[in-house]
């Protein structure tokens, strides 16, 4: 399970539980994605502070393992190349990809997504009131759904919110609220999006 986790909060927690209790999987990788393709004009907070709020974030949960394998890769952090990486370094342990649905329902604008579906299987997180998509036949047959009520909060959310002044408690584990307090982080509108 990859992302900028930026910052890291209850809707990541939720959806990494659905993929563990969903009998799939001995562990979970997090990768912490130092420069995604995706969001290069989108400020990102220093990968190290988003490192330590993941970090702390987890720390509670079994069977999770955080990783900043990214940082060793090449820039841009494309999901196939990692993937590949993996694959190389773990040739005894079949990696499944775990995303959420918004994810899979642009999976086909991914780069490289039928390198990505020829070697490994997707988990992807089920939300009940998501529309029907169609899809190619080749990812269909890769994919497994996992079944999960999704948490109501964006990390966009959080950092306007923190920009503005207001409370975010609710959204996020108190351990990473307290790095963000103690660093000051988000204080400004840098990291918001338009």
């Amino acid at each position: 399970m990859g992302g900028t986790f930026d910052p890291v909060h209850r809707g990541h927690l939720s959806i990494a539980r659905s993929f563990l209790e969903s009998g799939r999987l001995t562990e979970l990788w997090v990768l912490l994605t130092p420069h995604p393709p995706h969001k290069e004009r989108q400020a990102l907070s220093g990968y190290e502070d988003r490192l330590e709020m993941l970090k702390a974030a987890f720390s509670g949960m079994e069977r999770v393992r955080i990783s900043d394998l990214e940082t060793r890769l090449p820039r841009p952090s494309w999901t196939w190349r990692t993937l590949a990486h993996l694959r190389d370094e773990h040739p005894e342990r079949p990696f499944l990809l775990c995303i959420g649905e918004d994810s899979y329902r642009h999976f086909t604008h991914w780069k490289k997504w039928r390198r990505i579906v020829r070697h490994h299987a997707i988990l992807v997180a089920e939300r009940p009131d998501a529309p029907a998509r169609e899809v190619p036949e080749e990812l269909k047959t890769r994919v497994h759904f996992v079944p999960h009520k999704p948490v109501e909060v964006s990390s966009t959310d959080i950092r306007r919110t923190l920009a503005e002044g207001g409370d975010v408690s609710p959204w996020l584990p108190e351990p990473v609220l307290a790095i963000i307090r103690s660093r000051k982080l988000y204080q400004t509108d840098d990291h918001v999006q338009p």
